[in-house]
């Protein structure tokens, strides 16, 4: 498994986890989200949820960027 992801942590996450898996907060996912900004997410059972995988790729687009 990538050395980003812990072996712990499930495919899918709350945006909670995945806000601390980034390293920002809640609000600030949730803003992204809003704008249309961040990691790609999808809605289940009304509630974002986020894959690893997209947040990783996140992270390394961002690292691009810099």
């Amino acid at each position: 498994m990538d050395k980003l992801i812990p072996d712990h942590l499930p495919i899918r996450l709350t945006r909670k986890q995945a806000a601390e898996f980034l390293g920002v907060s809640v609000p600030t996912l949730a803003r992204w989200a809003s704008r249309g900004f961040g990691p790609q997410y999808f809605v289940l059972g009304g509630k974002a949820r986020y894959e690893v995988e997209a947040l990783t790729a996140f992270i390394e687009a961002a690292k691009q960027i810099r």
